[in-house]
This record gives C-alpha cells, sequence and structure tokens, in this order.
C-alpha cells in the first residue's frame, strides 16, 4: 500500500467469481468517488485471497481492495489500521469498507 494507506475495500458481491467480483468492485469504487473513476489498474497480490487495485480517478491516490468475506477477516483489518493511526503508527487509511 501507499506510504501514507489510502485504501477502499469491499466484501461482497452477488456472483463469487472473480471477473464479477471485480465488476462490483469497479461500480462499488465508482459510488464512492463520486461517479469519477476512470480504471481500476490490478497490482500484484500476496500470499492470501486479497486482490489489489490502483484507482485511476482525478481524486488523491487510492488502493482498492477486495477482500472475499469467506476467507479474509476485513473487520478486523480495519479495526487494527484505525487502531495503529489514533496511537500514531503509520496504517492504512481504510476510508469506506463494506463489512457486511
Amino acid at each position: 500500500m501507499r506510504g501514507d494507506g489510502g485504501a477502499l475495500s469491499v466484501d461482497r458481491a452477488p456472483d463469487e467469481t472473480p471477473a464479477a467480483r471485480g465488476r462490483a468492485l469497479a461500480d462499488w469504487v465508482a459510488y464512492h468517488c463520486a461517479g469519477r473513476l476512470l480504471r481500476l489498474e490490478p497490482t500484484g497480490g500476496d500470499a492470501g485471497f486479497r486482490r489489489y487495485w490502483r484507482v485511476c480517478w482525478d481524486g488523491p491516490a487510492l488502493l482498492a481492495v477486495d477482500a472475499p468475506p469467506a476467507t479474509e477477516d476485513s473487520a478486523r483489518f480495519v479495526a487494527l489500521a484505525q487502531a495503529l493511526r489514533a496511537n500514531g503508527l503509520n496504517a492504512p487509511t481504510v476510508h469506506v469498507a463494506d463489512l457486511e
């Protein structure tokens, strides 16, 4: 993630295939970027099930994260990031999250 840690996260999609989750993520991000999303560019992943995209739009640099709820505990990640930042430590800023 970026040094200042901008991140968006989505936890569900009606269809759980990677392509469908990617389309749902793009729609979700566009909504939260006031319809100004130009595109999502895939970035390198990690050893888990999460997938990451660079948000290409006219706003600040952001990273979108798809974390399937069956395999990832996003609520714990969001809480930990908030706690670290509240204590002055460098951690991602989660601007918007769908944890349901």
